[in-house]
């Protein structure tokens, strides 16, 4: 079956229909909007609403954090990175051989990432402010995960290389 088949998008049917949800979310949306893309929420915690999707087949619980006063989205997040949906985002174009310039803070910015480590990776979370967290898997399973500050400055990482 084709992507025309199933009416997904490419990255839809390549990285599963909960990271193609995921990816959909952005700031400043509303609660309805939220509930169009990731449906009913599975729960409810004051502002923090968490869903259930699909990813490599198995269940990821993603949390979306929605101002009560103002009903806008202000965080969003999803551990892609567990090793049960981590393979699903291999890259065999994810080159970690530079990887010693972002620990010497040569590589210092979500661009510079993304040239360094040949991909634009995948947004794991999203702030209100601008932070944000993207991380990157190879074809060996290895991977890493950057913070960006609000600035766009990293403020940390980690992984398994």
């Amino acid at each position: 079956m084709n992507d025309e088949d199933t009416g997904m998008e490419p990255d839809e049917s390549e990285l599963g229909d909960g990271y193609y949800k995921f990816s959909q979310l952005e700031m400043g949306m509303t609660e309805s909007d939220v509930y169009a893309i990731l449906g009913e929420p599975i729960r409810v915690e004051n502002a923090q609403h968490f869903y259930n999707v699909i990813v490599n087949g198995t269940d990821l619980e993603l949390e979306v954090w929605i101002n009560t006063v103002t009903g806008f989205v202000m965080y969003f997040r999803g551990n892609f990175v567990s090793g049960d949906y981590r393979a699903v985002f291999a890259d065999a174009n994810v080159d970690f051989s530079r990887i010693s310039e972002l620990e010497n803070g040569d590589i210092n910015s979500y661009e510079e990432a993304v040239e360094a480590f040949n991909s634009p990776g995948h947004l794991m979370s999203a702030h209100e402010d601008g932070r944000k967290t993207y991380f990157w898997v190879n074809d060996m399973d290895g991977y890493l995960r950057i913070n960006f500050s609000s600035d766009g400055s990293v403020s940390g990482f980690s992984g398994y290389l």
